[in-house]
C-alpha cells in the first residue's frame, strides 16, 4: 500500500465487500480501500469509510481506529466539512497515543 499504492487499488477492486465474511473483514476492506483511493489521489466515498468507522470506533485496534478516524476526517475535508474533519482528526490523534510504537507516537 505504501509503495504502491495503485496496484493495491487495482488488486482490491477485483473484490467486493459483499466477499467479505463478516463485520470485521468488511470493516478493514473498506479501510483498506479508502486508504487506496486516498493514496492514488481519488475521491474518497461516504460509505466505505463510514462503515469502516462505525465498527472500528469502538475496537481495540488503536491503529485501524486512528486510520478509520483519520480518512473519515480527509472525507470531510473533501466535502468542506470543516469542523467534521478536525473533531475526525482530534479522534485520530487520541487513538495514535494509544499506540505503544515510537513510529506512531513521534507523529503525535
Amino acid at each position: 500500500m505504501e509503495r504502491h499504492p495503485d496496484s493495491a487499488l487495482l488488486f482490491l477492486q477485483q473484490f467486493s465487500v459483499d466477499d467479505c465474511r463478516d463485520r470485521e473483514q468488511k470493516a478493514y476492506y473498506n479501510l483498506l480501500l479508502t486508504q487506496a483511493l486516498d493514496k492514488t489521489y481519488r475521491s474518497i466515498t461516504d460509505a466505505p469509510i463510514t462503515s469502516a468507522l462505525a465498527f472500528y470506533r469502538h475496537s481495540e485496534d488503536s491503529l485501524k481506529k486512528a486510520k478509520a478516524f483519520f480518512y473519515q476526517g480527509r472525507q470531510y475535508s473533501e466535502a468542506k466539512e470543516y469542523d467534521a474533519a478536525v473533531r475526525c482528526y482530534l479522534c485520530a490523534l487520541t487513538a495514535m497515543k494509544q499506540l505503544d510504537e515510537p513510529k506512531y507516537k513521534a507523529l503525535c
